[in-house]
């Protein structure tokens, strides 16, 4: 067989002649490597040139390798690119489609009075329902702060699943709702209802719910943002922006005095601890309570048909930027979605018990039957609340058998808040006795609620400085006059106590105890 000679390193260029396998032999199992390596040879690829068995080795050439790795390698990058594509693709049209499916749902009802949002207003004045909007959170569902096109800032009652029901279910509640006007009860401005989306937008309260401001308002939180001579930080699930006009470097680190919200913050390793300056005094709590009764007397003799809350608790009453109360939820009760067996009428048996641990009445969950006593009774336990700035149930204390304790052993002062400075000790006195008439056992032990205003209304002109605490216009709405400060000279002004009754432990597995079973708040 004829032998070739190494070609390599020869500095060869040109073509393979195609003449030059013609005389060797490649029958049986030999082969041929042919070494063209350094030397510029253009043909290599030549398809017709080398038989099957002929290697050529070229500075040039790829191995099979390298070639099989490159085109998988390509493929690979290809069908990325085509993934992305098509999920980019695919999201957009999930978008265009549920806004059209959004639309195509929409009931064209109008309710007088009340504004038809879609769920892109709602979605963007919210910022797209992001967390930084969140004030709030029940068993309806969740609450956002939101900013409308013309300026208007309002909150949104946003329907979790489990509270979502037909649209002509919705609407007929809407409209009931719509026709509920006082100025004690939170104003409904509109709704929106569309494809697994129901929501209430109602008027906004600056000044938050009353439990806040009976709860000790020192409160450890995180710094989220510290630059510009502006903190905003979290507390609970509230978003808190304050602006310092001073600010020191101490040892222990920085101390700022606000311009903003009366507070005064103070941070160490990123950490604050904001306090109010000024707490509710009696005046100012004892109009919270009378404006709130006479939210819940409207709901009870005004709304056709009547109106139970089945839900009053500290944090279901609203203050407006005047500290106006405004009863809030009175509505959702109805709005959620209940079986046949459910009763929310007059004096219906209702198999399933609604409420508050702490501010549920008894008798309303032994017998299931709602009446307008058990808002009496829940309403009694937040007068409780504004005597004494405690919470309905705490340690296993609850508050409506401290303070009952306490009064029977004649120490009723020792349970007023001391945050309160001083108060007339008269008004005080028949302030609790009220509150606790409201919290009888027995339904029928309890006051109505014409009877509870027109109490309050008494206790209102019997104490002093109550034409200091509101405008003018907040005092006609209350029926007060000059008489006012129509208390006695010899009105007994009582500095308020230090501490707490020290009280008996409360056991028991029974509703006093707040150990409630099978309660399920809304």
């Amino acid at each position: 067989m004829p032998q070739l000679p190494s070609l390599d390193n020869n500095n060869l260029n040109g073509s393979i002649p195609s003449n030059i396998w013609q005389n060797i032999d490649f029958s049986g199992d030999r082969s041929l490597i042919l070494d063209f390596q350094n030397n510029s040879i253009s043909n290599l690829s030549n398809p017709l040139l080398p038989p099957a068995n002929v290697t050529i080795l070229s500075k040039s050439s790829l191995s099979t390798g390298a070639i099989v790795g490159i085109v998988m390698a390509a493929f690979a990058v290809a069908a990325i690119l085509s993934s992305l594509i098509t999920v980019i693709i695919l999201r957009k049209r999930s978008r265009h489609s549920s806004s059209k499916k959004r639309s195509a749902k929409r009931i064209p009802m109008k309710i007088a009075g009340l504004r038809d949002f879609s769920f892109e207003d709602l979605s963007h004045c919210t910022d797209d329902f992001c967390d930084s909007a969140l004030i709030g959170q029940g068993g309806y569902g969740k609450v956002y702060r939101g900013a409308l096109a013309d300026g208007t800032v309002v909150a949104i009652k946003r329907a979790q699943q489990g509270s979502l029901q037909g649209s002509k279910e919705f609407f007929t509640e809407i409209e009931l709702l719509s026709r509920l006007h006082h100025r004690n009860l939170v104003s409904l401005l509109g709704y929106c209802d569309e494809e697994d989306e129901q929501m209430l937008v109602y008027e906004f309260m600056p000044n938050g719910n009353l439990r806040d401001h009976l709860s000790d308002l020192s409160a450890l939180v995180m710094v989220d943002v510290l630059s510009d001579h502006k903190v905003t930080f979290t507390m609970g699930c509230k978003h808190v922006e304050l602006v310092w006009s001073l600010l020191v470097d101490l040892p222990w680190g920085p101390v700022a005095t606000l311009t903003r919200l009366n507070l005064r913050l103070s941070f160490t390793n990123f950490c604050v601890t904001v306090k109010a300056k000024e707490p509710l005094s009696f005046p100012m709590r004892l109009r919270i309570a009378l404006g709130s009764s006479r939210g819940i007397l409207y709901l009870h003799t005004e709304a056709d048909p009547p109106i139970y809350h089945r839900d009053i608790k500290a944090s279901n009453i609203l203050l407006d930027s005047k500290f106006v109360a405004k009863v809030a939820d009175f509505g959702l009760s109805r709005l959620a979605p209940v079986s046949e067996t459910d009763g929310s009428a007059l004096g219906h048996v209702s198999t399933v018990v609604k409420g508050t641990p702490g501010y549920l009445d008894p008798e309303y969950f032994l017998t299931h039957k709602l009446t307008d006593k058990s808002d009496v009774y829940s309403l009694g336990v937040v007068f409780l609340e504004l005597l004494t700035g405690m919470q309905p149930i705490s340690h296993g204390k609850n508050i409506v058998r401290e303070v009952l304790m306490a009064n029977q052993s004649g120490m009723i002062f020792s349970v007023v808040d001391s945050r309160m400075g001083s108060y007339p000790a008269e008004c005080v006195e028949r302030f609790a006795a009220l509150a606790l008439r409201c919290c009888q056992d027995e339904t029928d032990a309890r006051p109505s609620m014409v009877e509870v205003v027109r109490e309050l209304e008494v206790i209102w002109q019997m104490t002093p400085g109550t034409d200091n605490i509101a405008s003018s216009e907040s005092a006609t709405a209350m029926g007060s006059s000059s008489g006012n400060t129509t208390a006695s000279s010899g009105s007994r002004m009582v500095p308020s106590s230090d501490h707490y009754i020290s009280s008996m432990e409360v056991s028991g597995s029974n509703l006093l105890s707040g150990v409630v079973p099978s309660i399920n708040p809304r």
